[in-house]
C-alpha cells in the first residue's frame, strides 16, 4: 500500500494539482457553475410540460386552455435553447479574472467572435443549445486568452487623462485587443467560407468531434467507470475530483443529458443511457464515493465513538450530497481502510444502474435534478419513475452492505491504537 502511495504521489498528484488550479481548465468549471440556475429553470419547466402522469396533458389544457404549455416551452428557449451562448459570456468572463483582466470586456469580446461561426438561418440556431459547446469553448479558449495577452499591453493602450470615469477607460483599454481579437476570427471565418467551402463550422466539430464523444459515452459503460474511478482516486489524496473531472463530465455527459431532455420535450423516447444526471441520481449517492451509504453503516454496526460523531455531524449534509465533512472528518483522504469501499461502491452503483437502464426496466434520465437533491428523490425525478428511485434505493442498500466491513475494520483499528495509546 505505501509504494502505491508513493507513486501516485510521486506521479498523479501533481498533475492532478495542476490539472485543478489550470486557469482554462477553471474557467471552464466555473462557467458551466454559473449557468447551472438557468439550465435548472429549463429543466423544470419542462418537468411541467411533460408530467408522465395519464391524463395530465388533457387536464392541463382544460384547466389553462389549449396554449397552457407555451410559458414553459420560452423558458426552455431561453435555457437550455441558448445555452453555449451563455456558456461563452461566463467561461469568457471566468478566464479574465483568472487573468486579472477586465471579464466583462473579454465575454464580449468571446460573444462577439463566437457569433461569426454561426450559419446563417436555421442550420445556425440549432447550435446555440448543448450542441455547440464545443465551439464555444474553443472560441473562449482561443479568442479569450488572446485578449487577456492583449489587454494591457502598453503598445495597444489608448490612455485617457486621469479626469476620465474608470468605466469609459476600460472601455478605450480595451479598443485595440478587441479589434485584433475580431480581425482574427473574421480571417479564420473566411478561409473557412472561402477556402475550405465549411459554412457551418458548428456541424462540422459536431459531427467529427462531439458527437463520437458523446457516443462512446452515452451507451457504453467503461469510459464512465474509469472516469469514477480517477474521480474517486483524487478525492481519496485529498484533491476535488468532482471539481477537476467537472469540465469533462459537463462537456460531454450534460449535452447528453440535454439530448434527453430534448427528447422528452418533444414526446419521445431518450435514448442517452449515460449522462451526467445518471451519475448524480444513481453513483453520488450523498456526495463522491456513495458516502450516505458508509453514514448508514457506521449507524448500523460502528462501536467507535468518534466514527459516530462524525456520522452524527455528516448526517445532514450527506443528505443533500454534500460530504466533505465526511471526506476530511472520517477522514477518507489517505484512509487505507476506506478507500477501496470509496472507489468500489460508486462502481458497482454504475453497473447495477446501467444494467436496469439498459434491460428497459429503469427510464433514461430525462429531467436535470440539481446535484443537491437528496438520493433516492433524484433519481425518482431524473427518470419521472417510481423504477429509478428504487435502484437507487437498491444502490443504497448495497452500498450500505460493502461499507459494513470495513467499517467494521476501522472500529478494529481503532480499538487497537487505543491499546497502544496512539488515538488521540
Amino acid at each position: 500500500m505505501q509504494k502505491f502511495m508513493d507513486f501516485m504521489e510521486k506521479y498523479l498528484i501533481p498533475v492532478a494539482s495542476k490539472m485543478g488550479a489550470q486557469k482554462h481548465l477553471v474557467a471552464i468549471r466555473d462557467g458551466f457553475v454559473s449557468i447551472m440556475p438557468l439550465i435548472m429553470a429549463g429543466s423544470l419547466a419542462i418537468m411541467i410540460n411533460a408530467m408522465p402522469i395519464p391524463g395530465y396533458p388533457e387536464f392541463m389544457a382544460k384547466t389553462f386552455g389549449a396554449e397552457w404549455g407555451f410559458p414553459q416551452g420560452q423558458v426552455w428557449n431561453a435555457s437550455f435553447g441558448i445555452m453555449s451562448l451563455i456558456f461563452v459570456f461566463t467561461m469568457a468572463y471566468s478566464l479574465a479574472r483568472s487573468y486579472e483582466k477586465d471579464g466583462i470586456a473579454c465575454a464580449v469580446v468571446c460573444f462577439a467572435a463566437q457569433a461569426m461561426f454561426y450559419a446563417p438561418g436555421a442550420a445556425g440556431d440549432a447550435f446555440k443549445g448543448a450542441d455547440g459547446l464545443f465551439v464555444a469553448l474553443a472560441a473562449v479558449l482561443i479568442f479569450g486568452t488572446i485578449f487577456c495577452k492583449l489587454l494591457g499591453n502598453p503598445k495597444l493602450l489608448i490612455k485617457m487623462p486621469d479626469s476620465v470615469p474608470p468605466a469609459i477607460a476600460k472601455s478605450f483599454a480595451a479598443i485595440f485587443p478587441t479589434m485584433i481579437v475580431l480581425a482574427l476570427a473574421a480571417g479564420i471565418k473566411c478561409v473557412l467560407v472561402w477556402t475550405l467551402g465549411i459554412d457551418n463550422i458548428h456541424k462540422l466539430i459536431f459531427d467529427t468531434i462531439q458527437a463520437p464523444f458523446m457516443e462512446i459515452f452515452s451507451s457504453n459503460i467503461t469510459p464512465v467507470l474509469i472516469l469514477i474511478f480517477f474521480q474517486q482516486l483524487l478525492w481519496f489524496f485529498g484533491l476535488h475530483g468532482s471539481n477537476i473531472l467537472l469540465p469533462i463530465i459537463n462537456t460531454v455527459l450534460l449535452p447528453l443529458t440535454t439530448a434527453n431532455i430534448e427528447s422528452f420535450k418533444l414526446g419521445q423516447e431518450p435514448t442517452n443511457l449515460i449522462t451526467s444526471q445518471f451519475l448524480d441520481s444513481f453513483v453520488n449517492l450523498g456526495g463522491s464515493g456513495a458516502t450516505i451509504c458508509l453514514l448508514i453503516a457506521i449507524f448500523i454496526v460502528s462501536k467507535n465513538k468518534a466514527s459516530k460523531a462524525i456520522a452524527k455531524i455528516g448526517i445532514a449534509p450527506g443528505l443533500f450530497n454534500i460530504n466533505e465533512p465526511v471526506i476530511f472528518g472520517m477522514p477518507i483522504v489517505l484512509n487505507p481502510i476506506y478507500i477501496i469501499p470509496f472507489i468500489i461502491v460508486p462502481l458497482v452503483c454504475a453497473c447495477i444502474a446501467y444494467v436496469a437502464t439498459k434491460s428497459g426496466f429503469v427510464p433514461t434520465t430525462r429531467m436535470l435534478v440539481h446535484w443537491t437533491t437528496p438520493p433516492v428523490i433524484s433519481a425518482f425525478i431524473a427518470t419521472a419513475s417510481f423504477q429509478g428511485g428504487l435502484v437507487a434505493l437498491i444502490n443504497v442498500a448495497v452500498g450500505i452492505g460493502i461499507y459494513m466491513p470495513f467499517v467494521k475494520a476501522a472500529d478494529r483499528k481503532a480499538v487497537i491504537e487505543e491499546s497502544q495509546g496512539l488515538a488521540q
